[in-house]
């Protein structure tokens, strides 16, 4: 998906240094038309290993692909896995990463992520660099207060409760619709509904309600306009921290916030909504301005995952000059 490379075109763009993306496939080449960059692609390995590279070229991959086997086998590269955001969710400590000269996370939270799953990625190729994606703005949300819900999609895998979606999803945006005053926006993931109907169902349920977030909005446009947001298990969870604002995940497997909390780490610093959406009240309350019982938590949890955000385009300006000085 696109949005996993457009993510890192401003932090590498803001870098000043000259830069190239590589596509394997020519119907996404056909799909990215904003590039700030060149762009080549090819299908055919054999002209990814003949194209024309400087002596040493840092090379930064977004996702997991075996279709990056061509780039990483060349001897001019220092490879890079920064990939599309972070979460709880087993990619974020995929044992594929093994592959990469370095692995940058945000904060401590994504080493020692890779640390307790144990898939043999060395904690010294490991690097914090922050979310440089994720600037906080300098003005507060604006008024009436929005609550943003924005599931995650069903995934690859045979976990019924990926998403919210089909559990919560309808009835949590009816109670958020119930609180006068208060404005709710959807944003789904961008491959919601594309495996189960029950995911397809409630999205489509929810976008005869509410609509939904525009696609060409970037997220942190969303999320600068957010008073708060319920969230899934994912890495808009890391990312909304930048805002030190509240948000508010669904358990749906109904685990209790202790249990919950110790799987799924990045969820301790928000709210937590049971099946039967306990817990909404106070979050509600919180997102239009009342007691916030989360903000010391939030606020610890936010140092533990991005580090520092205002430095984080700092840190990967030095990461990438390190690497390219050799």
């Amino acid at each position: 998906e696109l949005y996993q490379l457009r993510m890192w075109f401003a932090p590498v763009d803001r870098l000043g240094v000259r830069a190239l993306v590589v596509l394997r496939s020519d119907a996404v080449m056909d799909e990215l038309t904003d590039s700030p960059f060149p762009v080549v692609s090819s299908t055919y390995n054999g002209l990814i290993a003949s194209l024309p590279l400087p002596k040493r070229v840092v090379t930064l991959f977004v996702t997991h692909s075996g279709n990056n086997l061509s780039m990483l086998r060349r001897p001019e590269t220092v490879c890079v896995f920064v990939g599309h955001g972070e979460s709880d969710k087993p990619d974020s400590s995929n044992p594929y990463a093994r592959v990469y000269d370095e692995v940058w996370v945000a904060g401590p939270l994504g080493r020692r992520r890779y640390a307790e799953a144990a898939v043999g990625v060395r904690d010294d190729v490991i690097r914090e660099v922050g979310r440089p994606q994720f600037v906080p703005p300098d003005t507060p949300p604006p008024k009436p207060p929005v609550i943003v819900y924005a599931p995650t999609w069903e995934g690859w895998g045979a976990d019924p409760h990926h998403s919210s979606l089909p559990h919560l999803g309808v009835r949590l945006v009816d109670a958020l619709l119930a609180n006068p005053g208060v404005t709710v926006r959807y944003r789904p993931h961008p491959l919601t509904g594309r495996r189960h109907p029950d995911v397809r169902r409630a999205h489509e349920a929810i976008v005869k309600r509410v609509g939904r977030v525009p696609d060409d909005e970037p997220i942190e446009r969303t999320m600068a306009g957010a008073a708060a947001m319920v969230l899934d298990v994912s890495s808009v969870i890391a990312e909304y921290l930048a805002y030190d604002r509240p948000y508010a995940v669904a358990d749906t497997r109904g685990m209790g916030r202790r249990t919950h909390t110790r799987r799924f780490p990045s969820t301790g610093g928000g709210f937590l909504l049971g099946p039967d959406l306990s817990g909404l009240d106070a979050f509600v309350v919180a997102a239009t301005g009342g007691r916030d019982s989360t903000t010391a938590k939030r606020r610890a949890l936010l140092h533990d995952a991005l580090g520092d955000p205002a430095t984080s385009q700092d840190r990967v300006a030095a990461a990438v000059g390190r690497l390219r000085r050799g």
